[in-house]
């Protein structure tokens, strides 16, 4: 009896946790994931994400249907944790699990591009120009199979 109520709050445990924190797994084989991942810095008196953040969210938001023709999502990432798309006021929701699991540099800004096998593309520092972006994407062997597939 006791091991298997041992086992039973084990199994809760791993569902609770997964339920609450985002995994990018859902992503697997069906989207490309941007990822913008910082920390706020200390403007005066204040704290704010860094101006790159907001200078890539912009470049992201100039062509919504290339983001939607390459299957990308966004995802911005904090240390408090995340929200999904291109917003800049509030949605944040969850852990920092994402935080943790690609803040390999601790740097205030980082952009990151995850393929649809669910690897690491780019990762880099500095604001990445959307067509950097787009043409990083199309040049990778699934996208010029997509490509192909539509007759492009």
């Amino acid at each position: 009896m006791y091991h298997w109520t041992i086992g039973v709050l084990i199994l809760l445990g791993v569902a609770f946790a997964h339920g609450h924190a985002q995994d990018l797994r859902a992503h697997r084989w069906e989207n490309r994931v941007v990822l913008l991942v910082g920390e706020e810095v200390r403007a005066g008196s204040s704290t704010a994400l860094p101006a790159e953040w907001a200078e890539q969210l912009r470049e992201l938001a100039g062509d919504p249907a290339g983001l939607v023709e390459r299957k990308l999502v966004v995802y911005q990432v904090t240390p408090q944790g995340y929200r999904r798309g291109l917003e800049t006021d509030g949605g944040w929701r969850g852990k920092a699990d994402l935080y943790w699991k690609y803040s390999r540099w601790r740097t205030p800004f980082q952009v990151l591009l995850i393929g649809l096998d669910g690897g690491v593309k780019l990762r880099q520092t500095e604001v990445l120009p959307r067509a950097e972006l787009f043409a990083r994407i199309d040049g990778m062997p699934m996208r010029k199979a997509e490509l192909q597939r539509r007759g492009d």
